[in-house]
C-alpha cells in the first residue's frame, strides 16, 4: 500500500489491516512514520517502510505481493504547482506500477478521480486520465480504478 498516510491511502491500509483472514502481510510504504498501534489487531505479518524515496524502497524492501494498492496523490497546493503535483500524482505512480509489474504483482488497485480524462483540457481530469492510461497499458492481470467524487 502506498501512500498509507493520506487520506485514501490510510483508508486502505486500515481496512487491509483488518482482513487478517484475507491478507497474510501487509506492506506500508511512507514518507512518514505511521502509528505504532495500528496494526494492534492484525494477525499477519505487517511493515512500514519509511522512505522519502517510495520506489526506491519499494524495489529495495518489499518482496513479491499480489496486489498493489495505490493511494499516493497530492494536491496542487501541497506540491507547490501543477509540474510538481504531475510528478508525484502521474510519474511516482507510473514508476511504482512498472516496479510492481516487475514484482510479479498480479492485482493492481489505484485511486483516480471521477472525470478523469486523458483528453481533457482540464489539467487535473487529464492528468488522472493518463495515470489510467499509462497504468492499464501495463497488462496487469487485473487492474482496479477506483473513481470517487471530490475527496474533502
Amino acid at each position: 500500500i502506498v501512500g498509507s498516510t493520506g487520506q485514501v491511502g490510510h483508508k486502505f491500509l486500515v481496512q487491509a489491516l483488518a482482513l487478517s483472514n484475507i491478507y497474510s502481510s501487509v506492506y506500508a510504504l511512507s514518507r512518514a512514520a505511521l502509528p505504532s498501534d495500528l496494526d494492534k489487531d492484525f494477525t499477519g505479518s505487517f511493515q512500514n517502510v519509511v522512505s522519502k524515496d517510495v520506489v526506491e524502497a519499494y524495489k529495495a524492501e518489499v518482496p513479491s505481493t499480489d496486489v498493489f494498492f495505490s493511494g499516493l496523490g497530492t494536491t496542487k497546493a501541497l506540491a507547490g504547482g501543477k509540474e510538481n503535483q504531475y510528478k508525484i500524482d502521474h510519474d511516482m505512480n507510473i514508476e511504482l506500477a512498472k516496479e510492481a509489474k516487475d514484482h510479479g504483482v498480479k492485482t493492481y488497485v489505484i485511486v483516480s478521480a471521477m472525470g478523469a480524462d486523458s483528453s481533457s483540457s482540464i489539467f487535473y481530469n487529464r492528468m488522472k486520465g493518463e495515470i489510467e492510461r499509462d497504468i492499464i497499458a501495463l497488462n496487469f492481470d487485473k487492474t482496479v480504478i477506483l473513481r470517487p467524487g471530490m475527496i474533502i
